[in-house]
């Protein structure tokens, strides 16, 4: 009877072993299951408020639009009191100065309003407000293995993966009123606060 006693209890003594280390994809899983548990970014359809200070203590605002069903993407700020719009509608880029498309080449320069900055703009706030879930996009590859970096002390599993951006997801705003679209034809169902708004249509030439 001892001897089986002593066998026992000489097993609850030995160290647990370690759990498997997590895969890059279900780490990314885990991630997304924190950061988004009811699943809302696939279908997100809201506005966002931002203000910014320059080096030299220049205030300003700017708002971005998401609707992530269709893919539209709206810009909007304001330049020395100018309304500069840069959007994806329908997969097509809009761009807008005082509400036109058309600008001469020096506005053109001075305000960025050229091919290809609308999808960097794009890129560049849905993954700064969309990871991880911007993981699961089409033609991301996410690594296999997840190697153990130690952060604050600890050990923390990092996710690789082909579209890794350096910035943090932070939540959004919690109370929303509505708006019209700034680059489209019908209404916007979620925006943060009143505001008088001009709607851009994505029709005109």
């Amino acid at each position: 009877m001892m001897p089986k006693l002593l066998f026992f209890l000489a097993l609850t003594l030995l160290p647990a072993a370690p759990a498997p280390p997590l895969t890059g994809p279900q780490l990314v899983q885990q991630s997304i299951a924190y950061h988004d548990p009811q699943g809302k970014w696939p279908t997100l359809r809201t506005r966002l408020f931002f203000q910014s200070t320059s080096a030299a203590g220049q205030a300003s605002t700017f708002e971005v639009e998401l609707d992530n069903a269709t893919g539209y993407f709206c810009h909007i700020s304001h330049p020395g009191g100018r309304e500069v719009v840069k959007g994806v509608v329908n997969g097509q880029e809009v761009l807008l100065l005082d509400g036109q498309p058309h600008f001469t080449a020096a506005e053109q320069k001075q305000y960025r309003l050229v091919a290809g900055a609308v999808q960097a703009a794009r890129n560049f706030y849905t993954y700064l407000y969309g990871l991880p879930m911007k993981l699961r996009d089409a033609g991301t590859r996410v690594a296999a293995e997840a190697p153990s970096n130690r952060y604050a002390a600890r050990p923390t599993p990092p996710y690789r993966s082909a579209t890794t951006r350096p910035w943090a997801r932070t939540p959004g705003p919690s109370t929303w009123t509505r708006a019209p679209l700034r680059c489209g034809p019908t209404a916007f169902p979620t925006i943060k606060s009143p505001t008088t708004a001009n709607t851009c249509c994505s029709t005109k030439s």
